[in-house]
This record gives structure tokens, sequence and C-alpha cells, in this order.
């Protein structure tokens, strides 16, 4: 007779992949409010003005802007920012809009958005005017913030300078809650 092989088949561990929190700002996120027009997302009901797919819901998470209503603003080290410079205005005054960009000293590699026109309807009725938009900024990862304060320093030739200071806070405390 022949032999009778067995066989026995361990059982393949699952790999469960954690969610990210709903609220969590991804790379991809970060990406497209890098690319949108950021003043739609101010309100809910012009969010569709920001663009296809633009998670204006994220942009107060996820952006660290030029200048805060908060005094120390806090993020989450988890989370993905843009840090960016948004302005609109005629064609013409964008053409020379080119912030730097640094935090805690170290330049930041920034891209800028071309002036570009916005939305007509959007533009006319809540703007009272056609205008365009630009925007220069850099997707930060989240290994670049580590937790704690960092200085964020926005400046160009055309005088416009700001400082903003920012805290970073630890997973699961503050702005990652």
């Amino acid at each position: 007779p022949l032999p009778h092989a067995t066989a026995t088949v361990a059982p393949i561990p699952t790999i469960t992949p954690t969610p990210l929190p709903a609220a969590q700002v991804t790379q991809s996120d970060a990406t497209a409010l890098s690319q949108s027009f950021l003043l739609a997302c101010n309100n809910p009901a012009t969010y569709s003005f920001a663009g296809q797919g633009v998670p204006c819901a994220k942009l107060a998470r996820g952006r660290i802007p030029p200048m805060s209503n908060a005094a120390n603003p806090h993020y989450c080290v988890d989370d993905w920012h843009l840090v960016s410079s948004f302005l609109y205005d005629t064609k013409a005054n964008l053409q020379n809009f080119a912030p730097q960009m640094t935090i805690d000293g170290a330049a930041l590699q920034t891209t800028t958005v071309p002036a570009t026109m916005i939305d007509p309807a959007y533009s006319l009725k809540y703007l009272g005017a056609q205008y365009y938009y630009t925007e220069t900024g850099a997707v930060v990862s989240p290994q670049r913030l580590h937790v704690g304060k960092h200085t964020l320093h926005q400046f160009d030739s055309t005088g416009f300078n700001r400082t903003v200071t920012f805290t970073v806070d630890a997973s699961k405390t503050g702005a990652c809650v």
C-alpha cells in the first residue's frame, strides 16, 4: 500500500487594520486642501465651491495658517498638515505673491497654485466682484512636527510677514481627542 500523507495547516493570522479616527487628517486630505479654494471651506453651504473631494470639514484640524484667531492653536501629532498662505485679489495683484515659510527656523519646500479664477457665482455673491486666488504651501507629514511648541514664520518681499506659535499635542490628548 501507498503511504498516507497528512498535512497540518496552521491558521493564517488575520491582520485587522486599525481604522483612522474619522477626523484624522491623512496625506491625501492635506494634499486635497492644498489644491483647493480654501475660502469656500469657511461655510458648509459653500463647500462645493472648494473643489470636488475637498475635505473642508478637516480644514481647522489639518491646516496651519499664517494667522489664527486663537492664541497658540493646537494640532495633532498624528495628522498630516497643510502649512499655507492663501490670498485672493485681482490677477495682477497676485502675480508677485510668493511667501517663504519656516517652521522653527527650517525652510519649507513649498508649491504655489497659479492665480486661478474663483467661481463667478461664489465670487460675485460672497466677495462682491470677480477675483482670483493663489496659495503657497507645503504638506507636512506627522514625522515632521514633534510634540511641543513650534513657530511658523511666513514672509515675502511685498511686506507680508506673519509669525504664529502653535502646539502639537501627543496622541490621544488635546487636539488628538
